[in-house]
């Protein structure tokens, strides 16, 4: 498999749009979830950790799961500067872990993922009750926020992702535009992107 984050790796960190982006993300997650000394986070597509280091003096465990080597070996350079004991990098398919949490978070993943469903329905097995799941990501444009790259969804409309959670079994707190991104596209032209959280949590088992 090619890594397409290869060459991006290693300034990621630097992009201040980025930064931005992921402070708001944090705020939700604070905001949604309550991070308790026995908390066991997974931050599914965690790229450099931008999003799940923020929680690794407060939660007790935190996996951190991609698929880039090169994103991840960012990420094994920054936990090994900072010594957290609780962090777990894993570079494998969700379906291969066994351990249940208490939340999942995703931030600018879920437009490079084609099976929503499949993903979601992972999420719902790897989840405590009451656990949540707090996703943030791109809503429906018309391909220039990557551009020339081909991803598998231009931007995914909350309300279809909502359904799809719901399918699996979760139910659905929150859905809300949190933030607007303004780059400069490959094609030269300065546009604005609307990002949105669903927040959806799996209800306690009747069993």
């Amino acid at each position: 498999m090619v890594d397409q984050f290869a060459a991006k790796a290693i300034d990621w960190d630097n992009n201040p749009v980025r930064k931005e982006m992921v402070k708001k993300f944090v705020n939700i997650i604070r905001k949604h979830a309550q991070i308790k000394p026995n908390s066991h986070i997974l931050d599914f597509g965690c790229g450099t950790g931008l999003v799940g280091l923020h929680f690794a003096e407060e939660a007790g465990r935190i996996k951190m799961l991609d698929t880039s080597p090169a994103m991840l070996d960012v990420l094994q350079t920054k936990v090994k500067e900072h010594d957290p004991h609780n962090i777990q990098i894993i570079q494998k398919d969700i379906a291969q872990l066994d351990e249940q949490n208490n939340l999942i978070v995703s931030l600018m993943t879920f437009h490079h993922i084609s099976n929503h469903a499949e993903i979601l329905r992972e999420f719902y097995n790897k989840l405590h009750d009451n656990g949540l799941v707090i996703i943030g990501d791109l809503m429906p444009e018309d391909g220039s926020f990557h551009y020339p790259e081909n991803v598998p969804h231009n931007g995914i409309h909350p309300n279809v992702l909502s359904k799809i959670c719901k399918k699996a079994g979760f139910h659905v707190d929150w859905c809300y535009k949190f933030h607007t991104v303004n780059k400069k596209t490959n094609l030269g032209t300065q546009k604005s992107f609307d990002l949105f959280v669903l927040v959806a949590r799996k209800p306690e088992s009747l069993l």
